[in-house]
């Protein structure tokens, strides 16, 4: 139920940039996930590998996907991997 954000495109794993990242962007992922909300937008499931996908992600939180989300383009970022964010979702009513 929680960890670090990381999502597929075109053929490779990578993550997300905290840049902006807040409670209505991790709400998505975990609606995504099949969850029923998250409790925090979290910077603390250390870093990733590979690409950083997703930067200054702008969710109103009712989005079905992540990418649906206003965002700087797919592989534009100024971030590392230090910067790589994480949600604690949870289950039930």
């Amino acid at each position: 139920m929680e960890g670090r954000v990381e999502i597929y495109h075109q053929g490779n794993w990578g993550t997300v940039c905290n840049d902006g990242w807040d409670i209505k962007d991790a709400n998505v992922i975990c609606s995504m996930l099949g969850y029923s909300g998250a409790l925090r937008a979290d910077k603390t499931f250390g870093h990733g590998v590979g690409e950083i996908i997703l930067d200054n992600v702008n969710c109103a939180g009712t989005e079905e996907s992540i990418v649906n989300c206003q965002h700087n383009g797919y592989n534009i970022h100024n971030c590392h991997h230090s910067e790589d964010v994480g949600v604690v979702c949870f289950s039930g009513m």
